[in-house]
């Protein structure tokens, strides 16, 4: 370590209590009260001290005076407010004001009194909005409608200024570096506070995805390491076989390996600074690759675009690039067909560092027979909760009129709302399913019932007034006869 004298100002008020306020330019969480004023300024440089020592360079460089602090007195003439009897005359403020000038020729002024702080690029300026400040500093206070509250805001006799030399030890850089490492070791790990450990989870189960389970497991036990990319329609899901790796992990030996979850919001959040994200996500890499763990990064578009900026063409996806390249970082994310062609045109490199599973959606018997095994997991009941012409209508529900999301995403959640919600102890009525679903979609009842369609003359359609386009002569064209 190496002494350092750091010169600090004090700034001491004498209240009417025969107390004094004692605080430190420069360090705005520090404050001490006494009776006697040395031992204030003492206790303010003790604080100092501890504070200095334990603060970063960047911190010493911002608390640093460049020159001494002087004491002036200000007037400042308060009108009475208007319709006050008590209050007729003009109040004079004396008010003491600390003056400094720091960098690049800025200009500050401190009233302690108000605890109001201005700053401006020249003398004229500061002079011109200090009684500005004062006065919004008194309306906040309401001291300038009320003789009271003018009185209690000003209970200081007199301020002063004490200027002392502190010696504090500071760390050489070597030694900072030593110890910024050894905290680094003693705390907390990157994959602690960004990560989500999926072995200590409790995930819900997927069924129907026995070839994907044993595709991963096969890529993530090759002796060289490779990621993982899960390419397949929204809904199909490549979330759920991975978790259904991670519940599975024994039965495909994989019960050493600890798996974690993160996304590229959680990897830049917090991070301000130029380089920062880029920091935690190298020593994310090198902690993972010690304790061989797979990583799921979620969606690999989100990590394309996450850390992009005006300065910065690089995201994490192309961050992490090497480090999957080395075999320190073994990986597993996902995304849309569609996202993997964009990827694939804007930096194909990326996905040569995975290998690609495609994850088919279901069809058929097969979709069918999924859903059968989730009714059955969900409802933990010994009898079917849903039969097979009500899971033949839920399948013909989704495939027409739910064609957005790929099977069996929505289904699922369709089924396991309708079991959450079942009221009766018995299988699930086709009455239910369809009414549901009405509900859920907003789309009448006779739109997806067979035995409800309307038929010709009983919903008789009328539209009034249907504007088909310009007819002859510029007239509007109507529809035929009896509909318009």
């Amino acid at each position: 370590m190496v002494e350092h004298i750091f010169t600090v100002t004090a700034v001491i008020q004498k209240l009417d209590n025969a107390g004094y306020l004692g605080e430190l330019l420069f360090f705005p969480e520090i404050a001490c009260f006494d009776t006697d004023p040395e031992r204030v300024v003492q206790s303010l440089l003790q604080k100092a001290k501890e504070l200095l020592e334990d603060d970063e360079v960047s911190g010493l460089y911002r608390r640093q005076q460049r020159e001494q602090p002087f004491l002036e007195q200000v007037e400042y003439q308060l009108p009475p407010p208007k319709k006050s009897e008590a209050w007729n005359q003009p109040v004079i403020l004396k008010l003491d004001v600390v003056r400094w000038t720091g960098t690049e020729n800025q200009h500050f002024a401190y009233v302690p009194t108000l605890d109001v702080q201005v700053f401006a690029s020249s003398e004229e300026k500061i002079q011109k909005r200090l009684p500005q400040h004062i006065r919004l500093a008194l309306a906040r206070a309401e001291a300038n409608t009320s003789l009271h509250q003018l009185m209690t805001i000003d209970p200081v006799k007199t301020v002063t200024l004490a200027q002392r030399d502190l010696i504090v030890n500071l760390l050489t850089p070597k030694e900072a570096v030593v110890q910024a490492e050894t905290n680094e070791e003693v705390g907390k790990s990157v994959h602690e506070t960004v990560c989500t450990d999926l072995c200590q989870k409790v995930l819900a189960r997927a069924f129907g995805m026995e070839g994907v389970l044993a595709r991963m497991a096969e890529i993530l036990t090759l002796p060289n390491t490779r990621s993982i990319l899960l390419v397949g329609p929204s809904g199909v899901g490549k979330t759920a076989a991975l978790y259904e790796l991670v519940r599975k992990r024994k039965a495909y030996h994989l019960q050493h390996t600890p798996f974690f979850e993160t996304s590229g919001s959680r990897i830049v959040a917090g991070m301000t600074g130029f380089g920062m994200w880029q920091e935690r996500s190298r020593k994310l890499c090198l902690e993972l690759s010690k304790k061989q763990g797979v990583l799921f990064l979620g969606n690999l578009m989100e990590l394309f675009q996450v850390g992009r900026s005006e300065g910065n063409v690089q995201g994490i996806a192309q961050y992490l690039k090497p480090f999957m390249a080395r075999g320190e970082l073994q990986a597993v994310a996902e995304c849309t067909g569609e996202q993997f062609k964009r990827i694939e045109q804007e930096d194909p490199h990326l996905l040569q560092e995975f290998v690609t599973v495609r994850v088919n959606e279901p069809m058929g018997k097969e979709a069918r027979s999924i859903l059968h095994q989730y009714a059955s997991w969900k409802s933990k009941a010994a009898s079917t909760p849903i039969t097979e012409q009500g899971m033949e209508i839920l399948d013909r529900l989704h495939r027409r009129y739910a064609t957005y999301s790929a099977y069996p995403g929505r289904p699922i959640r369709f089924l396991r709302n309708l079991l959450e919600n079942k009221k009766n102890s018995g299988p699930l009525a086709e009455k239910e399913i369809l009414e549901a679903f009405s509900e859920e979609t907003s789309l009448p009842l006779f739109m997806l019932d067979d035995g409800m369609r309307p038929r010709p003359g009983k919903y008789p359609i009328v539209v009034r007034g249907a504007h088909q386009g310009p007819g002859r002569g510029g007239e509007p064209r109507r529809g035929p006869a009896g509909h318009g």
